[in-house]
C-alpha cells in the first residue's frame, strides 16, 4: 500500500525530527598528562554536550577514576571504543577501580542523563584520575 505523497513527507519529517531530538553532541576532548600526585580536574557539562578525558594506561596498571557531582555521571571506555564502556557510572556509582586489560588511551566520559540533558541542565563536577602510583593532570 502506498501512502499519498504529502503523508509520506510528513511521516519522513517526523522520523528525522525524532532522531535529531535524541542526538548527542560530540564531546569536548581533553588530553590528560601524568605528573606527580593525583590530579583534580574540574569542569561542567550542559545539555547533551559532554567532556572526554583521555589518558594513557599500560596493560596491568591499576586505574581509579572518581567523580563528585550532583547530576553528572561518567563512563570509562577502553582503547579504540567509541561508545562501549567497561564502567557505566549511572548504574555502577561514582568510583571505578580496575586494572587495564590492554595498553592504550582510556577515556573517562562525563555526561548528563538524557532527561537532564533534555531540560538543558548544567552540572559542575570534579573528576579524579589515578593510575598505579602515578597521578594525572589534565587541561
Amino acid at each position: 500500500m502506498r501512502l499519498p505523497l504529502p503523508l509520506t513527507a510528513a511521516a519522513l519529517s517526523l522520523v528525522c525530527f525524532a532522531s535529531l531530538a535524541g542526538a548527542q553532541e560530540t564531546p569536548t576532548v581533553h588530553r590528560v598528562t601524568f605528573k606527580q600526585g593525583q590530579a583534580t580536574l574540574r569542569g561542567a557539562v550542559k545539555g547533551y554536550a559532554g567532556n572526554d578525558y583521555i589518558f594513557p594506561v599500560g596493560a596491568g596498571e591499576s586505574m581509579k577514576v572518581s567523580l563528585a557531582s550532583g547530576k553528572a555521571f561518567f563512563n570509562v571506555l577502553p582503547p579504540g571504543s567509541k561508545d562501549e564502556a567497561i564502567f557505566v557510572g549511572s548504574t555502577s556509582g561514582a568510583t571505578f577501580e580496575g586494572v587495564a586489560a590492554t595498553s592504550g588511551d582510556y577515556t573517562a566520559r562525563v555526561y548528563l542523563m538524557r532527561n537532564e540533558a533534555r531540560r538543558g541542565t548544567a552540572a559542575r563536577y570534579t573528576l579524579s584520575i589515578r593510575i598505579g602510583d602515578k597521578g594525572a593532570s589534565g587541561k
